[in-house]
């Protein structure tokens, strides 16, 4: 049975699959800070919900690239799946890999106990440190990457970094760079860019 979140409350199921955790679709981005916490918390509380519909088995999943819009954008996995205890959770990778076109999801069982929603409420600043809120951030380019940057990626070889966006975000941080195969933006907290000499 298909359903959203909302209309999943008071109902449980033996299985339960939860898919597009990513950043960006759960949690939705705020559009201001004022109410950002606020809105969080509330989706926070709503994947708890989600989550604990399951009786049995809870399958949570994401893609690392989704059409949105029209345009074919890099997420990767919601934040909010850090808070869970990796000791609850059994991570599984599915990958398809092609010339220059890589598409890769994961899986995420969790056998559902008490302990999770004691690791739900994380404090203020765990908080705004996943969501790159000001005054979260280390120093400003955490990264220490800048345009014209020579960088090694494990599956699109060697390249030069055109443009940051959000760099002093540390979730959110992404780079264009260009590869021999084209034009990339990935985001710096999964693609794990080597700085090269």
């Amino acid at each position: 049975q298909l359903m959203t979140v909302h209309s999943s409350k008071g109902l449980e199921f033996d299985t339960v699959f939860l898919t597009g955790l990513e950043e960006g679709l759960f949690p939705h981005p705020a559009k201001d800070n004022e109410d950002a916490l606020q809105a969080l918390d509330e989706e926070r509380r709503l994947l708890y919900v989600a989550m604990t519909r399951a009786r049995k088995h809870l399958r949570i999943s994401w893609c690392e690239q989704r059409r949105l819009y029209g345009d074919l954008r890099r997420t990767g996995a919601s934040s909010f799946l850090q808070e869970i205890p990796e000791t609850e959770t059994q991570r599984i990778r599915s990958r398809y890999d092609a010339l220059c076109a890589v598409t890769n999801s994961e899986t995420w069982r969790y056998s559902p106990r008490s302990s999770w929603q004691n690791t739900s409420r994380q404090t203020p600043a765990m908080r705004d440190v996943a969501f790159g809120f000001p005054g979260t951030t280390k120093e400003a380019n955490p990264w220490n990457l800048s345009s014209g940057d020579k960088v090694k990626h494990r599956k699109f070889g060697t390249g030069t970094v055109i443009k940051l966006v959000n760099a002093q975000s540390i979730n959110r941080a992404s780079a264009w760079v260009q590869f021999s195969c084209g034009r990339k933006e990935l985001l710096l907290s999964v693609a794990k860019l080597e700085k090269m000499d």
